[in-house]
């Protein structure tokens, strides 16, 4: 602010608050100088009200505060006649700027922003809209800046990625950290029906230091894997029947636990009548591949005699429910006769270890021989079916004149339990958990998993729960716990 009106203002703040004169405005620029109208405008002379069509000057913001002339957040606590109010202007964290359009009275003074700058009408609004813009493409910039670093790293960071996975998964032995006991891998919690997410059913069992599978449905074999199930420690696998989801990837089993698990013996394989000619096939499927990996690894890789497996056939004598078919190691396997008609025989297993169980349903509808078999278990793994959603899908391939489908559809319900017979089963028994698996069909969403257990709960007040695959069951030795986890 130039001196000369400086002082005046100190002096006496001279606005000359009667008159409502600026007597000092041509002091800062004298080709401006001009009186301003008072109060009372009609007693202004005509060269009043075209003496000025913009006056355009800077003062200092401090200066004015400082004299009273404005407030820090306001305007002047009464404003004298004639005073610049301030308006159709802007002012910054420094400077004010006036501008005035036809009449000195149209101005006002612009209030202060909470940043500590004053604005008002459009110019502050083009303040804020500036400021928003600044900010946006600050923010723009700032994320170009780390996309292109993201771009210039990425091979860097994808290199960092594989060999963080390489070095915690590639031949880790996620078991060695299990307590000892009995670990239920749900290799396969799904049905012959298509589903992205589930395997045929299979489950696999770590009971101390041995291992053993339980049916091998399609891709069963591959999340087994997945979730480090260790086949160097399979001693059997086990088939509660012959239907093709049940043993669609057993073929598989065999080459994995020949490769993966450097067997030097076949692996032994225990079912129904007919599992004979079963392994007896896939060793013939499987031959041309087998000469393969002898002649790409060698044999003290790929040992010719582990190649392929044994079968051994269950034998259990109409009119008796159950018995013992292995037994070794503080594991005992009980096979239990099912009703799965017109399939005869089916099974189910019991397996204990250390005063721990868990009891394997197979496919069955309610079987009174396997409740009383698995009395006391602390897990039961049951089938289920949901009557009511493969109604419907009949239903539907009904309309649509797939009449074979339809049919199909129709049957099957008479073969396997319902969750709510799955959940009589395992109250009668006395079962500490249940866990559904084989599902038919598969709830596809956590919200329809309520629809597809229909009345079980009402039934079954224990811990009940639908599997999916990469669930893991543990029962420790020596407690009387039931825990879960995730594999992947």
């Amino acid at each position: 602010m130039p001196r000369p009106l400086l002082k005046q203002l100190e002096a006496g703040k001279q606005f000359n608050r009667q008159a409502g004169l600026i007597p000092a405005l041509e002091d800062f620029r004298p080709e401006l100088a001009v009186t301003l109208p008072g109060p009372d405008r009609n007693a202004e002379p005509l060269e009043h009200r075209r003496a000025i069509a913009r006056i355009e000057q800077d003062i200092d913001i401090p200066d004015l505060v400082q004299l009273g002339a404005v407030q820090r957040h306001g305007r002047a606590a009464q404003d004298p006649p004639g005073m610049l109010r301030g308006g159709k202007g802007w002012l910054d964290r420094r400077k004010c700027r006036f501008q005035c359009q036809q009449s000195v009275h149209n101005c006002h003074l612009p209030q202060p922003t909470p940043f500590g700058n004053l604005r008002s009408g459009r110019s502050g609004e083009r303040y804020r809209v500036s400021t928003k813009r600044k900010i946006g493409l600050g923010i723009a910039g700032l994320l170009l800046m780390i996309g292109l670093i993201l771009l210039a790293a990425r091979d860097r960071l994808a290199q960092r990625a594989f060999d963080t996975a390489i070095e915690q998964n590639v031949g880790v032995d996620r078991s060695a950290a299990l307590p000892d006991g009995i670990h239920v891998y749900v290799c396969g919690s799904g049905s012959p029906m298509p589903d992205a997410d589930r395997a045929g059913p299979c489950l696999a069992v770590l009971a101390g230091r041995q291992g053993f599978v339980f049916d091998a449905g399609a891709g069963s074999i591959r999340k087994l894997g997945r979730m480090g199930f260790p086949m160097d420690r399979l001693q059997g696998a086990y088939l509660t029947h012959l239907h093709s989801d049940h043993i669609d990837g057993l073929g598989e089993l065999l080459l994995q636990a020949w490769i993966a698990g450097s067997r030097g013996t076949p692996l032994p394989v225990s079912g129904p009548t007919g599992t004979d000619q079963v392994i007896a096939g896939l060793i013939q499927a499987y031959k041309i591949d087998s000469g393969y990996r002898i002649a790409h690894h060698g044999p003290a890789v790929a040992r010719p005699g582990g190649f392929g497996g044994t079968a051994q056939i269950i034998d259990l004598p109409e009119g008796q429910p159950s018995k013992v078919v292995y037994d070794q190691g503080g594991v005992k396997i009980t096979v239990i006769r099912v009703i799965h008609d017109p399939i005869k025989p089916a099974f189910g297993y019991r397996l204990d270890y250390k005063g721990r169980s868990i009891a394997i349903s197979g496919d069955t509808i309610y079987a009174p021989d396997f409740v009383t078999a698995a009395k006391g278990a602390d897990v039961m793994f049951h089938e289920a079916l949901n009557p009511k959603m493969i109604g419907a899908m009949q239903e539907q391939l009904a309309k649509r004149g797939r009449a074979d489908s339809a049919k199909i559809m129709a049957d099957i319900p008479g073969y396997h339990a319902s969750p709510e017979d799955a959940a009589r089963a395992a109250k009668e028994a006395g079962a500490k958990a249940l866990v559904l698996y084989h599902m038919v069909p598969a709830p596809p969403a956590k919200l329809i998993e309520r629809l597809f257990v229909g009345d079980a709960p009402k039934i079954y007040s224990g811990d009940l729960r639908l599997a999916h695959d990469g669930i893991l069951v543990h029962l420790p030795a020596g407690s009387q716990a039931v825990d879960y986890s995730e594999a992947f």
